[in-house]
This record gives C-alpha cells, structure tokens and sequence, in this order.
C-alpha cells in the first residue's frame, strides 16, 4: 500500500517512510500529528501569518459523489444511486483527505447528520486542548449542535443563511485599519433561541458583492480571518474537479492574483515566494482517514 505526497517543500517521499500507522491502529491519533509536525518542518504552513490561528488544525469540508461500483447492490426498489463521501481539506498544509462515507450508492442519505455523527465519535477519543476549526457550506449550521461542539474545542465557519433569524446582541470591537479587515463592514453578536454566536458582514471591495459569514469562532478573531477562511474553502471544489478530470496529476491550480477575494490576496501576500503554484494532496484509499 503506497501513499503519495507531492510538494514543493517535502518533494516526494513516500508517507510509508514516515513515522505513520493506519487508522485504527494503537497511534493512529498520534501519527497524525508526528505527520503535520514533519510537514511543518519542512516550511510547510499556509497559515502561518496568522498567529491567532496557530492552535487550530482548520479544515474545509465537503460531500462529494462518485459513480458507485459496479458491483454495488441495488436496493429494494432496484436501484443505486451515486457514492458519497465526506472529504476535508486541510487549509493550513493543502493535505486532501477521505472524513466519512455518506453512503456506498444503496441509498440516499443526508451528508450532515453523518458529519455530526463523525465529529461526535471523534470527541470521545481526541484531546480536547486541540481545537478544530471546520469550514463548511451553509448547510452546517445548527446552532445549538455547534455550541455544545464548544466544549470539545470544535468550532465552525459557514455562511450566513438568508432566512436566519437571529437577534442582534452587541457590537464586537475590531482594527478597521489592519489590512485584513479590509471590506469588513461590521462584527457581531447575534442570538437565536438563546444560543450565541458571531457573523461577521463583509463586502467585496472589487464586486461590492455583501457576504454574511457565521461562526462559533472567538470574538478575538479578526473578522477579515474569518472571511479569508471561508473564501479559501472554495480550494476544495477545485480539487474534486481535478480529481476527476486530472487524477494522475494530484495538483489543483491556484487562481492569478487579479481573481482572488481581496481576503485572497491578503493570504497569498502574507505567504510571498512560498505560494505553491499547486496544492499538495494526500490521496487515501477507502478507510483510510
């Protein structure tokens, strides 16, 4: 069984070479974090100019379908629909991974309770001093599920849905002038049914498109962190395109500067000659996490 990483920092060694057990195994917990430790190393931290991340492992999550197997069973209807699985990217070293199945194609299921269903598995054995940050589409958002992730150091971004309702709190104090909070219209502290939490108003300076980014994040997050954070999600879409149309590259091209979110540009700026002109990804065969 043969893992292959490709970057420009840690060229291409082979993960077997690594300090690494399979999932499941007595270290696997532990692997994981010899693993970003040896990336990190290497210079490997697209978030490194970001201080007030450094204690989170931040990953931007989706579901994604592939045609089923062949050999999948039809169900008691006599169908089979397409397999679903649930895939993080990490945002800090640019490793792709497999999270959860949703369904192996013999029936539908919804991707977010299984997401819930993960997370929830994983607190039991995780050291709750490490905190997770996941960046997830609109879809995720239950905020009574995600305010009792606080107390396992799960934290969440999305956007804001329109048909939120929610009553404002309280303004929340940022540095208008720092460069990362350009667009920044407003912080806020907002409440729905006596849960808490923080969105942040942000327009495209370029676009003057309005965005609404909701999150469980601390208030002492710059608000223009958060909109980048959520910008740069969209990496993942990228990645399941190349995986279907060039997965014998493993690369995902980056947009030139003149496309990028000014939240964008500000990331690529703070990483200078590191910028990759790709994305590394770790492919995983099935149940492999």
């Amino acid at each position: 069984m043969q893992f292959l990483l490709l970057s420009r920092a840690a060229s291409t060694r082979r993960i077997s070479e690594l300090p690494c057990r399979l999932s499941g195994t007595k270290n696997h917990h532990f692997a994981k974090l010899r693993f970003h430790d040896f990336q990190r190393s290497q210079g490997i931290d697209y978030l490194k100019a970001f201080p007030e991340l450094d204690e989170y492992t931040i990953e931007a999550a989706d579901g994604h379908f592939i045609d089923h197997a062949c050999h999948t069973e039809k169900n008691s209807k006599g169908k089979v629909y397409a397999a679903e699985g649930i895939y993080a990217l990490n945002l800090r070293s640019g490793l792709l991974r497999f999270l959860c199945l949703v369904t192996n194609g013999t029936q539908r299921h919804q991707e977010v309770p299984v997401l819930r269903d993960h997370i929830e598995k994983q607190n039991k054995g995780n050291n709750s001093s490490q905190k997770h940050l996941y960046v997830y589409d609109k879809a995720v958002t239950d905020f009574v599920w995600w305010d009792r992730q606080k107390r396992h150091a799960n934290y969440m971004i999305s956007m804001l849905k329109e048909n939120s309702i929610a009553t404002l709190v309280e303004s929340i104090h940022f540095d208008s002038r720092h460069e990362i909070n350009t667009g920044v219209e407003a912080y806020s502290v907002y409440e729905n049914k006596g849960i808490k939490f923080n969105v942040v108003d942000y327009r495209d300076p370029e676009t003057g498109k309005l965005y609404r980014f909701v999150t469980t994040f601390p208030m002492t997050i710059n608000p223009g962190t958060i909109a980048m954070l959520y910008f740069k999600r969209w990496t993942i879409e990228k990645t399941f395109n190349n995986t279907k149309t060039q997965c014998s590259s493993f690369s995902i091209p980056l947009p030139s500067n003149s496309y990028l979110h000014p939240a964008e540009q500000y990331f690529n700026d703070s990483v200078g000659s590191k910028r990759p002109k790709s994305l590394p990804i770790i492919c995983f065969p099935d149940g492999i996490s």
